[in-house]
């Protein structure tokens, strides 16, 4: 449980949830299938959470060893899935002086920054995976035909990647490598896979990232043009 400027949120094995007043929301609505289906170890304390007030994000972490955590964004209304920094969590995550999102890591006994090096920033792994998108018709097929991302990268020359899943696949149908680019421009490239929805991961090792838009394309599979 923590508390954030927009109420209190809480986990347990069926849900995110988040409190105002006495209005009770679920926050992993949109990947509720996903959440569900994580090996959550409660009863041994390893769910916390943590809240990046320079982001407006809350993140997850669902096992002492967090690989990987989930990520709530309260601007955007959406959830990303992030790579953290390998380690033994157990505890619920701080801010430190520098903004850094902290926890206890327990196998070295010190408190670990979750997101960022501290050794060497250049060798940050970013990743970033959209939820599931059905454009508000999930019952449709759709003709995904081009995908488009304005980004800028940190001209390290080290190009960024995405991969596209279709109807909530763990198996990328797409594996692209971006062109690499300091300045922000929109990537574009053909996609041309049929499905239900879609979900759009980015990654790349990157320390310093934007990303302004994810756009797609597509077409309803049987209307007319």
């Amino acid at each position: 449980m923590i508390d954030t400027p927009f109420g209190i949120c809480f986990a347990d094995n069926k849900q995110v949830s988040l409190i105002r007043g006495t209005e009770v929301s679920e926050l992993s609505l949109l990947i509720r299938d996903t959440y569900q289906s994580l090996d959550l170890k409660i009863n041994e304390g390893a769910l916390s959470l943590g809240y990046h007030a320079n982001i407006n994000t809350l993140v997850v972490n669902y096992d002492f060893d967090a690989n990987t955590m989930y990520a709530y964004n309260f601007d955007t209304q959406s959830w990303s899935k992030f790579d953290g920094f390998i380690g033994h969590y157990q505890s619920q995550f701080v801010l430190s002086d520098t903004q850094e999102l902290q926890t206890y890591e327990g196998e070295t006994k010190k408190v670990a920054n979750v997101f960022s090096s501290t050794a060497n920033d250049a060798t940050s792994t970013m990743l970033l995976k959209t939820k599931r998108y059905d454009f508000g018709l999930p019952d449709k097929f759709k003709r995904f035909t081009k995908l488009h991302i304005t980004y800028k990268g940190s001209g390290s020359g080290t190009a960024m990647s995405y991969k596209v899943y279709i109807d909530g696949s763990d198996t990328a149908s797409i594996t692209q490598e971006m062109i690499e680019h300091s300045t922000l421009q929109t990537y574009s490239s053909i996609v041309n896979e049929l499905g239900k929805s879609i979900e759009i991961e980015i990654y790349g090792a990157e320390s310093n990232v934007r990303i302004d838009g994810i756009d797609i394309d597509y077409d309803i599979e049987g209307s007319n043009p």
